[in-house]
């Protein structure tokens, strides 16, 4: 971290996402651009996308696997009770 009189102010990290004192008064928080907001607006939005539709398929999947098994049981009591 930088330190510095007049000469130095106004400066800091750019982009580090630090706090920087510069001497100049109080520290500076780190603002990210709005374009880098709504990046990662949508970054995050395009995750939770992914990871529901996942979910989704993984619960379709079991769905069917139960589908499968109850016409395997229908099927095994047809033939046990004579009915086609």
């Amino acid at each position: 971290m930088r330190r510095g009189g007049a000469a130095g102010c106004g400066g800091g990290a750019a982009g580090s996402g630090v706090r920087v004192h510069d001497g100049c008064g109080s520290p500076t928080p780190f603002r990210p651009s709005v374009d880098r907001h709504q990046s990662l607006l949508s970054d995050a939005e395009s995750l939770i996308k992914n990871v529901v539709a996942r979910i989704q398929g993984q619960g379709n999947v079991e769905a069917e696997r139960l589908r499968n098994g109850i016409r395997k049981a229908i099927a095994a009591l047809q033939a046990t009770l004579g009915n086609p």
